[in-house]
């Protein structure tokens, strides 16, 4: 047994030491640095096409920004391509027709760090039981963006006209418009917001609560 167990451990070292050293069968820029979404295999083809239109496509410049830089000038630049960002989303977005079917509204509440919060819940217009819902959270890292973007507006738009209650949570981010708010002020935002939505469940025609985001 223990020729057995030294064996064993000789060859897991041996795999992991061959693994480490060829890393040409990882995916993506683990495997190749290069690889850009142009020229990635598993980039599907039409995500692709929409995305060379606003030069997505290839690799992204490096950050005008050194990990050296002090915290206010890492702020300050999150903030400054957060408008870039939601130009791009209102491009997108703004031709689209309305989700018709969808009742919006919003709710303010307090936070855990005494803050005010503000919720926009989207639902079927003609709820008759309790059906599952979910606490939509932004993408952006926590640091920019808003769910008062057109993006994050269609997306609760198209999950409640599939049956579902959805909550998009205001979070406070370490950068942009709404202004800088270090960790772990987003997080408790957003758990404040999970909360809120368990304790107004029979309100909301809520059955059960899934948490997603970006």
């Amino acid at each position: 047994m223990k020729k057995i167990s030294i064996i064993l451990s000789l060859f897991i070292m041996i795999s992991c030491s061959n693994s480490v050293k060829d890393s040409s069968n990882l995916p993506g820029r683990l495997g190749n640095p290069e690889m850009s979404l142009k020229t990635d295999p598993r980039a599907i083809p039409a995500v692709t096409k929409v995305m060379s239109e606003y030069g997505m496509d290839a690799l992204a410049p490096d950050p005008q920004i050194s990990i050296e830089a002090t915290q206010k000038e890492k702020v300050d630049y999150m903030t400054s391509l957060e408008p870039a960002y939601e130009e791009i989303f209102k491009s997108w977005y703004s031709d689209l027709p309305e989700v018709e079917g969808i009742e919006r509204f919003t709710e303010v509440i307090d936070g855990v760090d005494g803050n005010k919060i503000k919720l926009y819940v989207h639902k079927p217009e003609k709820q008759k039981s309790n059906i599952p819902g979910i606490l939509h959270i932004h993408g952006g890292g926590m640091s920019i963006l808003k769910a008062s973007n057109p993006n994050y507006v269609r997306w609760r738009d198209d999950l409640a006209s599939t049956g579902l209650v959805v909550v998009g949570v205001e979070f406070r981010n370490v950068a942009g418009e709404l202004g800088s708010h270090p960790f772990p002020a987003g997080l408790n935002d957003c758990s404040s917001a999970l909360q809120w939505m368990f304790d107004n469940k029979e309100e909301l025609g809520v059955s059960k609560i899934i948490v997603s985001g970006e």
